[in-house]
């Protein structure tokens, strides 16, 4: 049985649960909720307070809220963040949701822009490791791409981490195998995020014509020395929302 912490409001707990079980595939599109008067039997809080943290998960279109009960929406609105990513896997093992699955176009060995050798701090005429992956959510025959990944690695994780050049998903993902092979962990990490169009090769992967708009992402992951563990480029199409999770009491 759920029980209240004291860390966050009632009401982003029973937020967070939910939106985890719809995440992990426990909760799917359709199924339904149960009453706001079980939900707060259950949790041991008011009414009012049960239906302020579905309402939340409403706003955020996880799920749709009718006269004859709460229903999961169609995760097509939802993506995860890099910080969502990296604590799924520490947290569980896996890398994406149960909804969702990877699909690796390439994996290899190649000269890159060099924008991409500076960040992993390497000569500009370096070869390094290069995946990229479309990622694909909802049931088939209506699943379809939801996200174009890129990541890049230093040349010598293939050596520790063969698997960075093998075209296909590597069980709980690349940054679990290079953790474990090089014993260091992400400590750090920086996102950005900017809007364009869809150059021809994105349009292609993601389904869309092109020039359509998207929410393009870059994010590098790096060790306590500073080390760069994984440096990663992902777009999402339109109708795709990124969401974040942030405590500002302990900013302050």
């Amino acid at each position: 049985m759920p029980k209240i912490q004291r860390t966050e409001p009632p009401y982003v707990q029973i937020a967070n649960h939910y939106r985890k079980l719809i995440l992990d595939g426990e909760l799917k599109e359709g199924d339904q909720l149960p009453t706001m008067s079980d939900i707060a039997n259950e949790w041991g809080v008011a009414p009012s307070t049960a239906a302020r943290g579905i309402g939340q998960l409403a706003i955020e279109r996880y799920v749709q809220i009718l006269a004859r009960g709460t229903f999961v929406e169609p995760l097509r609105y939802t993506s995860d963040t890099p910080l969502a990513r990296i604590t799924r896997v520490h947290q569980s093992g896996r890398l994406a949701a149960t909804d969702e699955w990877e699909i690796v176009r390439s994996a290899e060995l190649t000269r890159v822009p060099i924008y991409v050798t500076e960040l992993l701090d390497l000569d500009p005429s370096a070869r390094v490791v290069r995946r990229e992956s479309v990622i694909a959510a909802g049931r088939k025959p209506k699943a379809s791409p939801v996200a174009l990944t890129f990541q890049w690695y230093p040349p010598h994780f293939a050596e520790l981490v063969p698997q960075l050049l093998e075209s296909y998903p590597i069980r709980g993902g690349a940054i679990t195998a290079i953790e474990k092979a090089t014993g260091l962990t992400v400590a750090h990490g920086e996102d950005h995020f900017h809007g364009r169009n869809t150059d021809e090769h994105e349009s292609l992967a993601l389904g869309v014509p092109n020039g359509s708009p998207i929410l393009a992402a870059a994010y590098i992951w790096r060790a306590e020395n500073g080390a760069v563990l994984e440096y990663g480029e992902f777009c999402l199409p339109e109708r795709r929302t990124v969401r974040y999770d942030y405590d500002v009491a302990s900013l302050r």
